[in-house]
């Protein structure tokens, strides 16, 4: 009797060991996998990635509960961008979706993945002038995403505004990247004949620091495009620039460089262009097209303004400048 109660007991355990792994195997479901390609880290790519990832925790795609991702950096190395991209060509089970932060990323993954995983690009000034889309309502392809091409048009005016004497606006860039090169004839035209554009053309960052000082003492003040290159040397173009004889303001179009000590930028903040990376990323991952989606430019442009800097350099900024700026205090 008592050897029929144990084996009773032990079956009824057993087979509820078995309902509950059963049940807990039934409600299981893989973790979508992404993979991103970050080009270089500096304020603007970094705010990008921020932005995506809090867009999809709001969404409620926690990292390690109910998402996986792989992230890499290349540090601004071509070769090591190439072997990313092609290592998220070749992965094995591939990733449900490729995240590309920046232009040089972008291309690189487009070339090596085509059409094996879906795409997602942020931070891309030009997509098309990139050869990422060829019809940006359109893309038609496997990728898609938001672009921050500054709104050179809306710049000009501000700048005057604030720097009436402006005549001479040097600008660093490199030519390897295809988004420098069309800010910089953009920015040529809008100019025109107000305001004289001295251009230094840099290879790689470490050319950065030699074009800066030659263009000091030569220009009323210096213009930071959206070119990764430069943007990784920030910091140490705008202390130059403030440490020079004769001090200059530094302008440009991201949030980034005013948070690290520049004048003046109309742009975007880049963690809202991550955000809005991030909810594409999310309709992807539930199973609509990059085709289907258009690519996305950001909707809003904003004045940054660095009062710190403006103090610092005794340069008065206009009332109703001041009134619409985003004001930075670092």
């Amino acid at each position: 009797m008592r050897k029929s109660i144990l084996f009773a007991a032990s079956w009824v355990l057993l087979t509820s060991v078995f309902v509950v792994h059963h049940v807990a195997a039934q409600s299981h479901s893989p973790k979508p996998k992404l993979i991103v390609s970050q080009w270089v880290e500096h304020p603007a790519l970094d705010a990008s990635w921020k932005g995506i990832q809090d867009e999809l925790q709001a969404a409620g795609y926690v990292k390690g509960q109910s998402i996986d991702w792989i992230y890499h950096n290349a540090q601004g190395n071509m070769n090591a961008n190439m072997l990313i991209a092609k290592h998220i060509a070749t992965s094995h089970p591939k990733p449900d979706l490729a995240i590309a932060i920046s232009t040089p990323s972008a291309q690189c993954l487009l070339q090596a993945v085509g059409k094996r995983v879906p795409m997602v690009f942020s931070a891309v000034s030009d997509a098309k002038a990139a050869g990422l889309v060829m019809n940006l309502d359109h893309p038609e392809g496997m990728m898609t995403g938001v672009t921050d091409l500054p709104p050179i048009g809306d710049q000009l005016p501000v700048y005057k505004k604030v720097l009436p004497h402006l005549k001479k606006l040097g600008i660093i860039y490199n030519s390897g990247e295809v988004n420098s090169v069309e800010q910089l004839n953009k920015l040529i035209h809008v100019c025109g004949k107000d305001v004289d554009v001295v251009k230094r053309c840099v290879s790689d960052a470490k050319e950065i620091q030699s074009a800066t000082k030659s263009l000091i003492g030569e220009v009323d003040a210096l213009y930071i495009p959206l070119d990764n290159t430069v943007l990784s040397a920030a910091g140490m173009v705008i202390k130059l620039a403030h440490q020079a004889e004769k001090p200059i303001p530094v302008i440009g179009g991201s949030l980034g460089i005013v948070e690290q000590g520049a004048l003046l930028s109309v742009g975007y903040d880049h963690y809202d262009l991550g955000r809005q990376t991030g909810k594409i990323v999310i309709r992807l991952l539930k199973g609509e097209s990059p085709s289907l989606i258009p690519v996305r430019a950001m909707p809003k442009t904003q004045i940054f303004l660095n009062v710190n800097t403006s103090q610092q350099l005794n340069i008065p900024v206009p009332k109703e400048i001041f009134a619409r700026a985003r004001k930075v205090k670092k």
